[in-house]
């Protein structure tokens, strides 16, 4: 690996690719390709190698890096994602930076890598609920990801016992046939599940999400390690069918 990064601030979107070129992994690049639909402008670079750039990105000059390199590919995408939230600022700027990233979210592995680095949001999710609301708000047909990423915020920093069934009902009022919006809600029920059983069950009992998005959720539950087997045997009858 090129250790070069670790002592040398990348400045320049060309230092950038010529150091990402020498990280790529062939092998890891066909792998991941298959992971990700529709991913063709990437590298190739492992994840725990991208990670240590990010976090030598975050001990130089982030600033620099965020002014310089905008991200045009996967891995660009995703240092900036690490950057932003790993940098030290205040919320507003904070927040500005996540809208000025929204637009470059184009497949779900950007968009959950980007909610995992947003460690503010789990300190205060308070103050970050109300931006966090209005990405959900966004018209999924128009901005299928804007709202995948609240929808993942949501199930990462909001299901715990003063946040639960808001983020419910604001994944109900979701309605999209987008597959990776639709994945996204199912994936926050089934983790609520595992929050808070009663709370949840209740939910889905009364919820408008669609027959897809409904099962998915069921199947998602059934699969957690969190639900125990009766429950199990329990959610697969209240499977929709048609």
């Amino acid at each position: 690996m090129n250790a070069l990064y670790e002592t040398t601030p990348i400045s320049t979107q060309e230092e950038l690719h010529q150091l990402l070129q020498s990280l790529c992994d062939p092998k890891y690049r066909e792998f991941h390709a298959a992971l990700v639909p529709g991913l063709d402008d990437f590298y190739g670079v492992r994840t725990p190698a991208l990670r240590k750039l990010g976090s030598a990105l975050l001990k130089s000059d982030p600033w620099g890096f965020l002014a310089e390199c905008r991200g045009r590919n996967y891995e660009e995408k995703m240092l900036r994602a690490q950057v932003i939230g790993g940098v030290k600022t205040d919320q507003e700027t904070l927040l500005g930076l996540i809208e000025d990233f929204i637009p470059l979210v184009d497949n779900w592995a950007v968009c959950d890598g980007f909610c995992t680095y947003l460690k503010a949001v789990k300190k205060n999710p308070e103050a970050f609920l109300p931006y966090v609301t209005s990405l959900v708000e966004a018209d999924p047909e128009r901005e299928p990801y804007r709202v995948r990423v609240g929808l993942v915020l949501l199930l990462k920093y909001y299901l715990g016992p003063d946040y639960l069934e808001k983020s419910l009902a604001l994944c109900d009022q979701v309605e999209s046939g987008h597959y990776y919006v639709n994945m996204a809600q199912a994936w926050l029920v089934a983790t609520a599940m595992g929050a808070d059983f009663d709370r949840t069950l209740a939910y889905l009992k009364g919820c408008r999400l669609n027959r897809f998005t409904y099962n998915k959720a069921i199947q998602k539950s059934v699969e957690s390690y969190l639900v125990d087997g009766e429950t199990k045997e329990m959610l697969k009858l209240m499977r929709k069918k048609g």
